[in-house]
């Protein structure tokens, strides 16, 4: 699940076709999936770059309810679906434009046309008064706490959907939606080498004895070597490769999109193993525990693996039948002889990592996919859907909370990993922003708002600099500012 988002560079080719001389006597109309509003995470600069070029109406769909929509000064129209509550007659929409209105009518199979449901003159300025506009994304919460600096911030040329990987605190690695993975000096900002493979890249990289490993979309695990990005050996899963890799003694452990979990040699490329018993894409990262790898698919299942032969322990599925509620894109986190998911299905689970059993079960708090742990193992974090961030022991034979913080960021759904020191709470979100927590005296420290898209996944360094990447394909670096 997340919002909607127009890519950077589709953004720059939008602009450069509207800019041709053929196109200037003609009337801009934009048809789209999502409404130009809140939900899609760019639509002020989509809407302000349709503007420019005089758009006269915008249409949409996604929402399910004809209604006449106000897209920051621009008429929209969303359409029906093709049933409705109301009727069980299916039905769809037919569009009459005349030069200087359009006439939006309700049809259902075997009806007569009627008259319209809608009529618009979309030549008028008072068309839209009445009709609110989504508000725009709010920034002056980086007003409010001025105890952090951004030590690093730079844009990339496309939008980014990976998270970034950190070699020896220096070095950035992340792929973008070109299909560029590039290497960033952290400080200095200076590209050290970028290299091309099939992209959009949607996998995190991540790194062991000097080789970055990382998924493709047209099905292979890559090695690069991490001085130059060169290629050094490629695995064909035949499925796109969206997730992480965790990586261990020289192995590197990842989902092989839907076709497999594999178990790689990461200075060779030789396949140690493949299990290939799951029946749904792999999207997230697995977590290792002794001899135990824990991962989750799109098929409704946790499987847990023997690390050394690829052999399933146990499967472990929440008792629905629904898929949309598998731990499909999850971060499991292993504690002692538990793992700890959290799920779409708002459940967060302990089990035994020896036996597969439940230890217990609770949708009290309305969880998602987002969760992270104490350095230590004993506290395990979650970033529910509405305002809040808990701690839950990790160490009980019950779901007990130990404390929660109202963190104030509103509705949220990014899958983002909670991080974690022994001094900070990271919790990152939908709308680009950062919230940090001590967790000894659950106050908040800082928010700081990069941005107004989803933010990939935050890494931190030996300095306590927190580096994190956002769909709208910016990096960032920031710092606690003692306030003592």
């Amino acid at each position: 699940m997340g919002d909607g988002h127009v890519k950077q560079e589709d953004l720059i080719w939008l602009k450069r076709q509207l800019q041709h001389e053929k196109l200037k006597s003609k009337l801009l109309i934009s048809l789209s999936q999502d409404p130009l509003a809140e939900g899609l995470d760019d639509w002020v600069q989509v809407t302000d770059l349709l503007k420019t070029f005089d758009c006269r109406i915008a249409f949409c769909g996604h929402g399910h309810r004809l209604s006449l929509l106000n897209f920051n000064g621009i008429p929209g129209i969303m359409g029906r679906p093709l049933l409705t509550a109301k009727s069980t007659i299916p039905g769809y929409n037919i569009v009459k434009l005349r030069n200087d209105s359009v006439l939006f009518f309700n049809k259902e199979l075997s009806a007569h046309l009627g008259k319209p449901v809608i009529m618009l003159n979309y030549l008028k300025a008072d068309t839209l008064s009445k009709i609110t506009i989504s508000p725009k994304p709010d920034y002056s919460i980086n007003q409010v706490y001025t105890n952090r600096k951004i030590v690093a911030e730079w844009s990339d040329t496309a939008s980014i959907f990976s998270g970034a990987c950190l070699i020896n605190d220096t070095i950035l690695v992340y792929g973008n939606s070109l299909g560029w993975v590039k290497a960033i000096n952290a400080r200095s900002r200076r590209i050290i080498w970028q290299t091309h493979i099939q992209g959009p890249v949607y996998s995190t990289p991540v790194t062991s004895g000097g080789i970055l490993v990382l998924g493709s979309i047209d099905g292979s695990v890559i090695g690069l070597n991490a001085l130059n990005g060169k290629q050094v050996w490629t695995v064909n899963t035949g499925s796109p490769v969206l997730a992480e890799g965790i990586v261990e003694d020289g192995y590197v452990y990842i989902g092989g999109g839907d076709q497999g979990f594999y178990k790689i040699e990461v200075q060779t490329g030789n396949v140690i193993w493949q299990f290939t018993g799951i029946d749904g894409l792999i999207q997230g990262k697995p977590a290792i525990s002794g001899s135990s790898v824990v991962f989750g698919a799109w098929d409704r299942h946790l499987y847990c693996l023997d690390k050394k032969t690829g052999s399933l322990r146990w499967k472990w599925n929440n008792g629905s039948p629904q898929k949309l509620y598998s731990p499909g894109n999850i971060f499991p986190i292993c504690s002692g002889d538990r793992v700890f998911i959290v799920a779409p299905d708002n459940y967060m689970t302990a089990i035994n990592i020896n036996t597969g059993k439940e230890i217990w079960r609770t949708n009290r708090h309305q969880v998602r996919e987002s969760m992270g742990a104490s350095p230590d193992g004993s506290l395990i974090y979650a970033k529910l859907m509405n305002d809040t961030v808990i701690a839950v022991s990790a160490t009980e034979n019950f779901p007990k909370t130990v404390w929660n913080v109202d963190a104030g960021f509103g509705y949220e759904h990014n899958p983002c990993p909670v991080m974690a020191t022994n001094d900070l709470v990271i919790a990152a979100t939908r709308s680009g922003m950062l919230v940090s927590i001590d967790p000894k005296t659950k106050r908040i420290i800082w928010k700081y708002k990069a941005g107004n898209s989803s933010v990939n996944k935050v890494v931190v360094d030996q300095h306590q600099t927190f580096w994190f990447t956002m769909i709208e394909g910016t990096i960032f670096g920031i710092n606690s500012i003692n306030d003592n």
